[in-house]
């Protein structure tokens, strides 16, 4: 129970992060569906009557006024898209009052159900993308948070081994292996590519076309979804617990599914591999492996989790060795060994 009460500040935190994201998109969600929306709106001739640009302190806005009719009834309207905000960059404004000058026939598109919602450019430009790439690390950052706050919560208690979490429940000794989710994965992709766009469209300003940032943005999530996937595909092949039975002196892995059991004396070696051209036995991971015969007589050797440095390697080695009477100074010996180099 105390443990869980560190998911307080968590949450109080997660709350207000999450809020004041929110607060952008509900700011910016409408206007963006307007513009899709408005691709399939009815159009009608249009003229341009006014074509400024306001300026307040460093910020620049381009006010378009047009008039248009709709069944007889004349319209005006300065929304020449939805969604229009001052800028520090006046060439934007400036490319708008160009495309736009007063005087100008125009086509407008106007919402059949109400006429007064009508704009002169539709669908998602790039102001739209740049301003989802600026949000995106915010937004991986709090569903980050509230993955923590589930994990603390529903999360099962185990004490530790040699850096390998443990529960021991009755006769059964559960060994839980610590394995990053694929959906960490794409978050932490999608946010530090979301970093680095926001970086490279500011700066960039009017340099880039709309083609680069739609390219990037199907970049920043197709990569995100691709990695997350890859790493959940990944998981799937290791194992997520070693289950030990000390009664029945059995194992077995799982994987998401139950898997057979298999007798102590099937173990043929418990080691670690690391990299040999590492010379330090510290602050480094190292693969712990068990070497059994499998119940077809196959043997096979699985990597079960990382361990920070050879010392927690060996206390957990030394931990299933007590826990399964594996014997080091028998034939079946506990040795370490090198990985091959690729």
């Amino acid at each position: 129970m105390g443990h869980k009460l560190s998911a307080i500040p968590l949450m109080i935190f997660g709350t207000l992060w999450c809020g004041f994201i929110g607060f952008f998109i509900w700011m910016a969600g409408p206007n963006m569906y307007w513009q899709v929306m408005a691709e399939g709106f009815p159009t009608t001739p249009g003229i341009v009557t006014s074509s400024n640009i306001d300026v307040d302190s460093d910020s620049y806005r381009a006010k378009i006024v047009f008039e248009y009719e709709v069944n007889g009834k004349a319209y005006e309207s300065d929304t020449y898209r939805f969604g229009t905000i001052g800028t520090s960059n006046s060439g934007t404004s400036k490319a708008v009052k160009k495309r736009f000058p007063a005087g100008q026939e125009v086509t407008v598109y106007y919402d059949a159900n109400d006429p007064e919602r009508a704009v002169l450019v539709t669908g998602l430009q790039k102001v739209d993308y740049v301003l989802c790439i600026f949000l995106m690390p915010f937004v991986c950052v709090g569903i980050g948070i509230w993955l923590g706050v589930s994990k603390i919560l529903f999360g099962k208690s185990y004490n530790s081994s040699g850096g390998v979490k443990v529960k021991e429940n009755g006769d059964e000794v559960v060994a839980e292996f610590e394995r990053t989710p694929g959906v960490a994965v794409a978050l932490i992709i999608m946010g530090a590519s979301g970093f680095v766009g926001a970086f490279l469209f500011g700066f960039a300003g009017d340099a880039l076309p709309l083609i680069a940032a739609q390219g990037y943005f199907a970049l920043l999530v197709g990569g995100g979804l691709y990695a997350g996937v890859s790493k959940t595909i990944k998981n799937r092949m290791t194992p997520r617990q070693l289950v030990f039975d000390v009664y029945r002196d059995k194992f077995r892995f799982t994987y998401g599914e139950h898997t057979e059991w298999m007798d102590f004396d099937q173990i043929r070696s418990i080691h670690y591999q690391r990299d040999k051209k590492r010379k330090s036995s510290r602050d480094f991971s190292v693969d712990l492996t068990l070497k059994y015969v499998a119940n077809d007589g196959e043997e096979v050797e699985r990597k079960l989790t990382s361990a920070k440095n050879t010392d927690t390697a060996m206390r957990w080695i030394e931990y299933v060795c007590k826990l399964t009477g594996f014997d080091p100074i028998r034939e079946r010996v506990v040795k370490t060994k090198p990985m091959k180099e690729a």
